[in-house]
């Protein structure tokens, strides 16, 4: 079954897809190849997850461990956790990236800036799917920021990357 089969999410998963492949065809061609092969493995993660729905299968196991070792603690407290462990983890990566890309050309600034856009998306997203009170009503009322969110994030990935492809090797 797939997450997402309307065309715009088929579309969508291939354009992760491409921005992943155009990343891993970076290797040996630029002056942070392991910033351009984490962007490529985080872009076909999303891309693979952006039709698998792996997130649904992550709560369904999470939920059932959560009502049988912590029974008694009550459910708001586990979805802020949930959310804030998101955020530290979307956090982490953020400062990790911005201390990788500081020395590196704009292209890797502005994929940086990209995958930043889609750790908002992702966070936004978790943060939906514990229905955490004023996300969840923020996306009821405005239903098009999450994809516009992962859509930007996703072209300006591509547009970083496509340029650092189009610039010449690194001399060894």
């Amino acid at each position: 079954m797939l997450g997402d089969p309307t065309w715009i999410g088929i579309t969508i998963t291939f354009a992760y897809l491409g921005a992943a492949a155009l990343a891993a065809a970076l290797r040996g061609r630029t002056r942070v190849p392991s910033f351009f092969a984490f962007v490529a493995a985080v872009m076909t993660a999303l891309g693979i997850n952006k039709e698998a729905d792996l997130q649904t299968y992550v709560l369904a196991i999470g939920r059932a461990l959560a009502r049988h070792a912590l029974h008694g603690v009550p459910r708001v407290l586990l979805r802020v956790l949930l959310v804030v462990a998101v955020l530290v983890a979307i956090a982490a990566t953020v400062l990790w990236l911005a201390q990788l890309v500081r020395p590196a050309p704009a292209d890797a600034r502005v994929t940086s800036l990209g995958l930043m856009l889609l750790a908002s998306f992702v966070f936004l997203r978790a943060s939906s799917f514990v229905h955490l009170g004023g996300v969840s009503l923020f996306f009821e009322r405005h239903p098009d920021a999450a994809p516009f969110l992962e859509v930007s994030g996703i072209l300006l990935v591509a547009l970083g990357v496509a340029h650092a492809v189009r610039r010449k090797p690194v001399e060894s």
